[in-house]
């Protein structure tokens, strides 16, 4: 199924005018985050697009004109995805309408628009500059339970087809994500190999279903959760894969709140455990963590800072010099550099370059 009916006229009036780009520099508050490199990035804020070419100190503005993101939050924004310092996709919508895709492959400069489905929350998800995948919600959370729509696109999110959807009923098509979970994220390694993820909170299992073509069928695959947690609610996270071979797959295990980042080394075949980051977030909140390379990563409650060098075997904890107790969002480019994103007036972006040990503003 394939979607070719403009959202709003303002779609119309895009594809007549143009998608030109009225760079400004500015400061804002980022609300979220995704680094290149040391020193370019993409963000989001104030109900704009913005992008940096050294390392977070200035913002420049390149929201296409004619698109307009409302709120001072960017929160018409259901979802972000930048492939490089070249390509990205953003993902904005307006209630009941149909989603506006915003394509980029010269680095903001200029954007294309295309229609999208119908959906609220959305998981946006590309493997190369071709392939990419939205995760949707279709009719909102009940009792623990989430229909969802998958949709799939070939050409760079031109368009986007229908490959995937729950079915409420008790008799589930074979192939299809189930209705039992509220979905929590979908990635992919490949073109033909994902995952979709999800909070399960009644089975005591972890919620983890793959595809071998694209997403028109998943299948369950067993992790096992170590015996001290097989009792306990389990949230898993979608995974993330740093080449083909190598990734990291968060679960969160209540009450307790631990987190285990299973490890893969052949392609998400097979899913290792490795030592629980015990950490003391509330109910409501999540664990922030960020891996830059299959041995190096970090992740925070707000308080201290937990941070490995062997992929999750150990965990070393840090007293940030700045306070995270606001975090919203790490995000690492090497062993060193990165930056924190965190929720609260004045500065919402703090910069690391040991590794996490001091936090200062950009560029300091």
């Amino acid at each position: 199924m394939k979607w070719a009916k403009w959202s709003t006229v303002l779609l119309v009036l895009l594809l007549a005018s143009g998608c030109a780009v009225q760079p400004k520099i500015l400061e804002t508050a980022i609300t979220w985050l995704q680094m290149i490199d040391s020193n370019t990035g993409w963000a989001l804020g104030s109900g704009a697009i913005l992008r940096t070419t050294d390392g977070g100190k200035n913002w420049q503005a390149v929201t296409p004109l004619k698109v307009t993101i409302p709120g001072n939050s960017g929160s018409d924004v259901n979802a972000a995805y930048f492939l490089n310092a070249q390509a990205g996709w953003v993902v904005i919508g307006h209630g009941v309408n149909a989603l506006l895709v915003l394509r980029t492959a010269d680095g903001g400069r200029s954007w294309d628009t295309f229609p999208g489905p119908q959906a609220g929350r959305v998981y946006l998800n590309f493997a190369d500059a071709a392939h990419g995948w939205m995760l949707t919600d279709q009719e909102g959370v009940a009792m623990g339970s989430e229909a969802v729509e998958v949709y799939a696109t070939a050409d760079g999110g031109k368009d986007w087809t229908l490959v995937n959807k729950t079915d409420p009923s008790p008799q589930e098509p074979v192939g299809s994500l189930p209705f039992p979970g509220v979905k929590s994220g979908i990635a992919f390694r490949d073109a033909s190999t994902g995952w979709a993820t999800a909070d399960l909170r009644t089975g005591n299992r972890i919620w983890l279903y793959r595809t071998d073509d694209g997403g028109h069928t998943f299948r369950t695959q067993t992790i096992q959760a170590p015996a001290v947690f097989q009792d306990h609610q389990m949230r898993t996270w979608a995974p993330r894969f740093f080449d083909p071979q190598n990734g990291v797959l968060p679960v969160t295990f209540t009450p307790g709140y631990d987190t285990i980042f299973y490890q893969t080394r052949d392609g998400g075949h097979t899913w290792v455990a490795t030592t629980p980051v015990k950490s003391k977030i509330s109910a409501e909140g999540q664990l922030i963590w960020d891996f830059v390379d299959p041995t190096h990563g970090w992740a925070t409650d707000g308080g201290m800072l937990f941070a490995t060098a062997d992929g999750g075997q150990t965990w070393q904890t840090l007293t940030p010099a700045a306070s995270l107790a606001t975090v919203k969002q790490l995000d690492f480019v090497t062993d060193q550099t990165g930056w924190a994103v965190l929720d609260q007036g004045g500065t919402t972006l703090l910069e690391t370059t040991d590794g996490g040990v001091t936090w200062g503003p950009p560029g300091r």
